[in-house]
């Protein structure tokens, strides 16, 4: 899973997953909640990240990670970076770049594509349908001007097995400005003999993720992410600072390919269209 999407797809499994709430209370909140992330339909943005990942337990280096990002939004220009990952979602086209692995995909984008993916995912109207169906919803005040609100759910999946989500939005209660998102999520799901095998077959120490609950054995993972947001604007002159493809890209019109410049110059350029 990349690392600049494991938010958004944590974010979608919990909106899946829920249970209900009275009507009047979740849509009170639903509410509180969209005025929270209304910064980010504002025509400029910018912001900054500190993002961190855990698991429990760890198989793996990638299961642990502290990253810092940015988000620009210039009207429908965009540019996001997550670690060693850049995004631009500029003019007509979608660019992604890998730090690590000196790779640059270049791919088109026609408008309807274009406006979907320009839509931050917390003001989506389809998931804030979701959550007025789904979830159990808490506010508390923790002080220093400060609000939370506390999303939870819990649901029996297929096989009996169990995912629950625990989310918590950290937010300035005077302006309703984000500052910080913790997500939660613990699966539990009986174990048999061949689940078991199959853990062993790829190398994991079946002992890190088998618990003995009750006299029967559940497979137990949690993953957790938080975010912190900082130095939010909602200015023209930040947004218009943000990156260009064209800082890192040379386009040959008589040829139709595009290649690397300056510290980009030795990366592999992959034209997709």
């Amino acid at each position: 899973m990349k690392n600049k999407h494991s938010f958004l797809i944590l974010l979608l499994v919990f909106c899946q997953t829920a249970f209900s709430q009275q009507a009047a209370d979740t849509a009170a909140l639903i509410k509180e909640f969209k005025k929270v992330m209304a910064f980010g339909e504002q025509p400029y943005v910018f912001y900054t990240t500190a993002t961190k990942l855990e698991s429990e337990p760890v198989l793996e280096a990638q299961d642990t990670a502290t990253m810092n990002g940015m988000f620009y939004k210039n009207e429908t220009n965009l540019y996001y970076k997550c670690g060693p990952e850049e995004t631009y979602l500029q003019d007509s086209l979608l660019i992604e770049v890998n730090q690590q692995r000196k790779t640059i995909w270049v791919s088109r984008v026609d408008m309807p594509s274009k406006e979907k993916l320009n839509t931050m995912p917390f003001s989506n109207k389809q998931l804030q349908g979701m959550m007025r169906k789904n979830y159990t919803i808490q506010k508390s005040i923790t002080g220093n001007h400060m609000t939370k609100l506390s999303l939870e759910t819990k649901q029996v999946a297929g096989g009996s097995a169990v995912i629950s989500t625990r989310t918590a939005l950290l937010f300035t209660e005077k302006d309703h400005i984000p500052q910080q998102v913790d997500i939660e999520m613990r699966m539990e799901q009986p174990a048999n003999d061949e689940m078991i095998e199959q853990i062993k077959s790829q190398g994991v120490d079946e002992r890190k993720l088998i618990q003995l609950i009750n006299g029967q054995r559940y497979l137990i993972r949690m993953q957790k992410m938080s975010v912190v947001f900082e130095s939010i604007s909602n200015t023209k002159q930040k947004a218009m600072q943000i990156p260009l493809w064209q800082n890192i890209l040379d386009f040959d019109a008589v040829k139709q390919s595009y290649t690397g410049k300056g510290v980009y110059a030795e990366y592999a350029v992959t034209k997709t269209y």
